[in-house]
């Protein structure tokens, strides 16, 4: 699950869906790297107080250190570049353009996740380091929480 919006927008939080896989290399006991590819939907609702919604489909690829504080437990900050797969924005029933937005996007993701029995918990908190599009005063903030499981291979 995403619950994202647009800074410098007085946007209200939209929810939106994610879901993927990610690999994990240990390093050591208390550190590991994982890679991933993720599909996320995000965007905003009622853009400037109007009632613009916008909704971006992004296949981001997360590239994380983990840090275990003790065991199951890791926090986690990194850097995830993604593609731009979709945008489209309504006001009612009419569609607009929005042709002028980036089609890369680089964030960088910091979050907390726990593990029992193979069963992850993840929350993160992804701040985009771009800007949404040329000339757009704005970048995306994403929470994002999912739920995995972890398979040994």
């Amino acid at each position: 699950m995403t619950l994202s919006t647009v800074t410098n927008s007085k946007a209200k939080y939209q929810f939106g869906y994610t879901g993927g896989a990610e690999f994990e290399f240990k390093v050591q006991d208390w550190a590991s790297l994982s890679i991933g590819a993720l599909y996320a939907m995000v965007g905003c609702r009622n853009v400037n107080k109007t009632n613009i919604n916008c909704s971006l489909e992004y296949l981001n690829f997360p590239i994380l250190a983990n840090f275990y504080l003790f065991d199951g437990f890791a926090v986690k900050v990194g850097l995830q570049p993604g593609v731009k797969l979709r945008a489209y924005a309504k006001s009612g029933d009419e569609a607009l353009s929005m042709t002028d937005l980036s089609t890369l996007a680089v964030a960088i993701p910091a979050g907390l996740s726990y593990e029992f029995r193979n069963f992850v918990l993840d929350a993160r908190y992804n701040w985009y380091a771009n800007r949404v599009g040329e000339g757009i005063k704005a970048h995306n903030s994403v929470f994002q929480l999912t739920l995995g499981y972890k398979f040994e291979l």
